[in-house]
């Protein structure tokens, strides 16, 4: 009688038995190794992103005499010298620094905020004098602003790429802080300036930073209050930034461009209800559609203001 073999299972569930505890033990091994490499079991998670630095209150009080700064939802910023080794945002239990500074940015104004800005984030902006503005953001980790900055509307606003950049956590375990982009515009005092929201969700979103070059006399005021803060002595006459405007009672060709946006937002609204009515479910809940509709009217309104309203 020929030797039979006996399994507790059959050849097929033995082998999908044997498959299955495979897989497993691979995938922990390199979950090990991942956390090893990391260094930062997930336990610590929370603690690494709940953590915050506290803001400085001299700098928001230098920074408030050159700009203000309205961010869309609101979280806990300040601002330093944008130097070597200074603190890139303030939500980081390890501190990421910016360790490579170009010469245009040394000694401006660097706005610190959070290291990836939820979907929606929008900053608005107004300087005392007039200034450079640098908006700085990760090329991959970008929330959108490649898409942003790559529109019409914010090219005819005068931003441009800039051929140099910062770069952080040069020393780090990965080369995740050596390629940024950066943009940068030649901004008016007393306008104010909006950054659009930006486009992905927080996981996916934005790491980015703003920066405040001021136009003489003002960036020789704002050196030396960079030396006292640091408890030096500034031995030169600086001139303060000047005031301020008041606001100012809007034209009528300003009232009548505000009215034709929110009509434009009926219209996109009106447009979502219609496709629902008619069962088109799915493309009035398609974002990029959406999106496409709301630009394209609002390139064509904007475009007819400045036909008809530009001196």
């Amino acid at each position: 009688m020929p030797f039979r073999r006996t399994l507790p299972f059959s050849d097929l569930f033995f082998r999908i038995w044997l498959c299955t505890i495979t897989s497993a033990l691979v995938w922990g091994i390199i979950s090990l190794g991942l956390l090893h490499l990391h260094g930062r079991p997930s336990r610590d998670y929370r603690v690494y992103f709940s953590w915050q630095a506290a803001p400085d209150p001299q700098m928001l009080s230098i920074a408030a005499q050159l700009v203000r700064v309205n961010v869309t939802p609101a979280f806990r910023y300040s601002f330093d010298a944008m130097r070597p080794g200074v603190l890139q945002h303030l939500d980081r239990r390890y501190q990421y620094s910016y360790d490579v500074v170009p010469p245009p940015l040394l000694d401006s104004l660097l706005f610190q905020g959070i290291h990836q800005l939820p979907k929606g984030t929008r900053f608005d902006f107004q300087l005392s004098s007039a200034a450079t503005v640098y908006f700085i953001f990760h090329w991959g980790v970008d929330g959108g602003y490649n898409k942003i900055f790559h529109s019409e509307d914010m090219l005819a606003l005068g931003w441009r790429r800039s051929p140099t950049y910062p770069q952080y956590d040069i020393h780090g375990e990965d080369d995740h802080g050596l390629f940024m982009l950066m943009y940068e515009l030649e901004a008016e005092a007393n306008v104010v300036y909006t950054i659009p929201p930006t486009l992905n969700d927080k996981w996916d979103g934005a790491c980015a930073s703003l920066a405040f070059q001021p136009q003489p006399p003002a960036r020789e005021w704002l050196q030396c209050q960079f030396v006292q803060a640091q408890n030096g002595v500034c031995d030169r006459e600086v001139v303060p930034p000047p005031s301020f405007a008041p606001p100012s009672e809007p034209t009528r060709a300003e009232v009548d461009f505000g009215r034709e946006l929110e009509r434009d937002a009926w219209l996109t609204l009106e447009l979502a209800a219609r496709m629902r009515a008619e069962g088109m479910e799915g493309m009035a809940n398609n974002a990029d559609l959406m999106q496409t509709v709301v630009e394209s009217q609002h390139r064509g309104i904007l475009a007819k203001f400045r036909t008809q309203h530009t001196p």
